[in-house]
């Protein structure tokens, strides 16, 4: 008989320690779900850019891009440059993240940001494209 209770008392702590990885798993993924409605437009822009929510050509089809049409952060003219991948001059830092995705660094002086591309430097001021090279 102890020999059965000591053999339970080991299985009902993992089973106990289980459940609660489990639970914790869950918890965190529904916590850490992002909502696009409570994000700030710099954020949001980053989210509709990033992949799985890459710019295609049926955009916008999740709540992320169609927060950033909600908002009016890019125009009409933008998003048919970001769908090709070409930036322009006066275009919005949100357009410029949908059509080239996320830079590898951002460099930020007092007035302006470097966005760094794979060999490609794009300049931001006043939250619009001014130049690149």
């Amino acid at each position: 008989m102890r020999g059965e209770d000591s053999a339970m008392g080991a299985i009902r702590p993992g089973f106990i320690w289980v459940g609660l990885v489990v639970i914790g798993i869950t918890s965190c993924a529904v916590l850490t779900q992002p909502n696009a409605g409570a994000m700030g437009n710099i954020e949001l822009c980053r989210a509709a850019a990033t992949k799985p929510y890459h710019l295609h050509a049926d955009w916008p089809r999740n709540s992320f891009e169609q927060e950033v049409v909600n908002r009016g952060l890019v125009q009409e003219w933008e998003i048919t440059s970001a769908k090709t991948k070409k930036i322009t001059v006066g275009m919005s830092e949100c357009a410029l993240l949908l059509a080239w995705g996320m830079p590898y660094r951002v460099n930020r002086s007092a007035d302006a940001k470097q966005y760094v591309y794979q060999g490609k430097y794009v300049y931001i001021e006043k939250d619009l494209v001014s130049s690149w090279e």
